[in-house]
């Protein structure tokens, strides 16, 4: 009896302590808004302003010898202005996890079903890590992949490190 007590004791802080965690993920994730930030990008893409995709990205992924040329190739591909806003498809996949003391909160966005007034259709990814309390210069956009119905296909920054096994 004493034992399973014990157990028991233990199991209800474990489980304490799990909430509180993602207590702290949930603080990262307030204010967010997957739609407006794929607006954003679009909005840059329409107007060929590499500099404000370049405001969207991490520290870590600017500092890429080969970014301003990424940026360029991703404004070269998106041709046009959205014709329908409204027919854009939008999912997110979220994972927060810690890692000792590390937090960290990353999603990925995708807008689906893009067309615009050139008669082509896009998808954009956008890859966000949210929290990284280890280094706050990986806190950003890190990857943004677009690609057209005709198979063209550019990305700006890389997989983060600790997944390029699963790329």
């Amino acid at each position: 009896m004493r034992r399973r007590n014990i157990y028991l004791i233990g199991l209800i802080f474990l489980l304490i302590l799990s909430l509180l965690a993602g207590c702290r993920m949930n603080e990262a994730i307030k204010g967010r808004d997957d739609k407006q930030m794929c607006y954003e990008l679009i909005g840059y893409l329409e107007n060929n302003d590499t500099e404000g995709i370049k405001s969207m990205l991490s520290v870590k992924t600017l500092a890429s010898p080969n970014i301003d040329e990424e940026v360029m190739t991703a404004v070269e591909l998106f041709d046009g202005k959205v014709t329908s806003p409204d027919s854009i498809d939008f999912g997110t996949a979220m994972s927060g996890y810690e890692e000792g003391e590390t937090h960290y909160l990353i999603t990925s966005i995708i807008a689906d079903n893009i067309e615009t007034d050139s008669q082509k259709k896009y998808s954009i990814w956008l890859h966000a890590q949210f929290t990284n309390s280890e280094n706050s210069d990986a806190a950003g956009v890190y990857l943004i992949e677009i690609s057209d119905e005709e198979g063209n296909r550019c990305a700006i920054g890389e997989t983060l490190d600790r997944f390029k096994e699963y790329a």
